[in-house]
């Protein structure tokens, strides 16, 4: 049945203020009406005279909120599906489109935690930016700084600022100004974002960079509205679901990691068999799950039956979230801080599905190694003539045999017009010159060799494709494929070292490209943590020594894993990127950083824990009772056992209404 008050109707537009002349349960109606999952109280902001707007306050998420951050991801994922990072090219693309929908989601973020309410003019609003979201993903597959494309920012957020504005210019004389200035933010910023609609033009060079303009007036923008907040308190995010916000957007980015992993594995099983879950590929996968979530292992103390779960990135995050309201400032700080940690997050998760991937890769290389390296040791390394003819004919049968099962692969997954040419070309010269020139072996042992050793690089080469580890077009390739499809090679018409080089070029071509994934990932990774010190820092209050040991210590780890890429200089990079230590090594610095991490807990709840798990702490509380009384009477027991109750089903006490976690304090006190 319809509640008594329940109103019938959508308003129009509806004000975030709140209306001292509402019966309290109209008002708590009217905040309902948000979403099933916000606060059925809004909290206000105290009000220091009349003349000054208390705004509602909401402490979780309303429901058009979450949607709209359904847009966000859709926006992540097909960017990333569509945008494999294989040079620093695509790299500063894949920065640069998560740059400009992070700042669009945060601008509608900061409107929506102080002034959204739910009217028909807000879902008109909301309307409009879920289609500048939608217009993110239209042009986010041909996304290229520097070219003519165009940046929607109309967040919507500007029409009901401009009526707020109106309305307290009228009724509100102190907020006049800052909403004054909130406005003309977004206007000027809007205008800014249609100008350069027409100056995407290439010059004389080839070249535009007045793309740059988009990130200088997407970080003024915010620094702009911040700063109002932190000027004008009463605009202030204090009060609000802010945090809340941040913490889901990060657990979104998260999900963009899991969703990695997984297709990580489903490309490991569509491969028709040429990748297998042996002992490093299924380690690799294992640690990246721990390295997203966590590590159960046991514990000695306090019972050797307990659990306990070891935190990992996820778990570092989240555990060291303060719930109780911090700073106005260092709110603004923490909150803007989110944006290098989300870039950094975003690119370390993808890096875990690449390196599941490059493990995949190196592990069937090892094993195609194996193999040539068995018949090059029948074969007495091409330089014996007494090798028997049958020899010859038994490696080229097994090699074509290897050869034309990965580019039969090769080319059922290719797509593009030049990955297609190459493995034609490749197959074309294989059938034709090299397995031919092997079988002839003891009559040509140089060209063997030269065909032998082509042979391992262009499969090399070929596994690194299936595998996704494909380089950018060149000229070079271009012509390269070319040549494979004009005739057959003559592997006696150019010298020994000719062979030897392009093989080894071959070889080392997917190098290239995960280059930057190694490096960006292990760097990525480390800021990460030490971000992760860094909010923590900002976000709780009284810090302790042992507090601030555990952030100093695992700064130092994130900043070790961090000083892992610069083995990319030093050219000791070969051997560890060809290992099965890529993700390992993650895991084993945050086990090692965990024992350091707990936690934490807002001191009251901290407490009614300790009651629930240490009935020696009830007692010790207690005894005063009994030993002014000479015993504990039936009321005291009574009473004593009311307290536990209540505490014991509380789980998170910080959460419970103030007014009765104030009686609940004194009755523990009392007991």
């Amino acid at each position: 049945m319809p509640l008594e008050h329940e109103l019938s109707y959508l308003p129009i537009i509806q004000s975030p203020l709140v209306q001292p002349e509402k019966d309290d349960d109209v008002e708590d109606i009217e905040s309902a009406r948000l979403d099933s999952h916000s606060s059925p109280s809004p909290k206000p902001e105290p009000t220091p005279d009349a003349s000054t707007p208390q705004f509602r306050r909401f402490q979780q998420s309303t429901n058009i909120e979450l949607f709209y951050d359904l847009f966000f991801v859709a926006n992540l994922t097909v960017f990333t599906y569509e945008h494999e990072v294989n040079d620093g090219e695509s790299l500063k693309q894949y920065v640069g489109f998560f740059c400009i929908i992070w700042f669009t989601w945060y601008q509608v973020s900061l409107y929506d935690v102080r002034f959204f309410m739910d009217s028909v003019f807000e879902r008109v609003c909301k309307a409009m930016q879920f289609l500048v979201m939608i217009g993110f993903a239209v042009v986010g597959p041909e996304f290229n700084p520097g070219e003519e494309v165009e940046r929607g920012e109309a967040n919507g957020e500007g029409p009901s600022l401009i009526y707020f504005a109106l309305y307290f210019a009228r009724n509100y004389k102190k907020v006049v100004l800052p909403m004054l200035l909130l406005v003309g933010t977004y206007f000027v910023a809007a205008m800014v974002y249609l100008g350069l609609y027409w100056t995407f033009h290439l010059n004389s060079t080839g070249e535009n960079h007045t793309y740059i303009v988009w990130y200088v007036i997407a970080v003024l923008e915010t620094i702009l509205a911040t700063a109002v907040s932190v000027v004008w308190r009463n605009l202030s995010f204090q009060g609000t679901h802010l945090v809340e916000r941040m913490s889901l957007l990060t657990l979104i980015i998260f999900g963009e990691g899991a969703i990695g992993i997984a297709r990580a594995c489903q490309n490991i099983v569509y491969s028709d068999d040429v990748f297998d879950f042996v002992g490093p590929v299924a380690a690799a996968i294992v640690c990246a799950v721990f390295n997203l979530y966590f590590v159960c292992l046991p514990i000695l103390f306090p019972s050797p039956s307990t659990l306990t779960i070891h935190p990992q990135m996820y778990m570092i995050y989240f555990d060291w979230q303060h719930e109780e309201l911090f700073g106005t400032i260092r709110q603004q700080i923490w909150s803007f801080l989110h944006f290098p940690l989300h870039v950094a997050l975003v690119l370390a998760v993808e890096g875990f599905s690449q390196c599941i991937t490059w493990t995949a890769a190196v592990r069937r290389n090892n094993a195609l190694l194996k193999e040539f390296n068995h018949w090059n040791t029948i074969l007495d390394n091409f330089t014996n003539p007494d090798i028997p003819p049958s020899s010859f004919q038994s490696a080229a049968t097994a090699l074509n045999h290897t050869a034309l099962e990965l580019l039969d692969r090769s080319l059922s997954r290719s797509s593009a017009l030049l990955a297609t040419s190459q493995g034609i070309g490749y197959y074309y010269q294989t059938n034709d010159s090299a397995i031919p020139t092997i079988a002839a072996g003891p009559e040509d042992l140089e060209g063997a060799y030269n065909a032998f050793a082509w042979l391992l690089g262009i499969l090399f080469n070929t596994v690194f494709k299936i595998a996704g580890f494909e380089p950018p077009a060149s000229a070079a390739e271009i012509n390269e494929a070319v040549e494979y499809l004009q005739g057959p090679l003559d592997f006696d018409e150019v010298p020994h070292d000719h062979w030897r080089d392009q093989s080894v070029e071959n070889i080392t071509k997917a190098w290239t490209v995960f280059e930057v994934t190694f490096v960006y990932f292990y760097v990525t990774m480390g800021s990460f943590l030490v971000l992760c010190t860094v909010l923590a820092w900002l976000n709780r209050g009284r810090k302790t020594k042992l507090f601030m040991f555990r952030l100093v210590f695992t700064a130092v780890v994130g900043l070790g894993i961090a000083l892992l890429a610069t083995m990319d200089a030093t050219g000791t990079v070969g051997g560890f990127v060809l290992s099965a230590w890529l993700l390992p090594t993650i895991t084993i610095c945050l086990f090692v950083d965990e024992p350091h991490h707990r936690k934490y807990k807002s001191s009251f709840e901290a407490s009614s824990c300790h009651c629930r798990m240490n009935p020696g702490w009830i007692w010790a509380k207690c005894s005063p009772i009994s030993g002014r009384s000479g015993g504990f009477s039936d009321d005291s027991f009574l009473h004593i056992a009311i307290v536990v109750i209540k505490l014991s089903y509380c789980k998170d006490l910080s959460k419970a209404p103030r007014s009765k976690q104030a009686s609940w304090r004194k009755a523990a006190v009392r007991s």
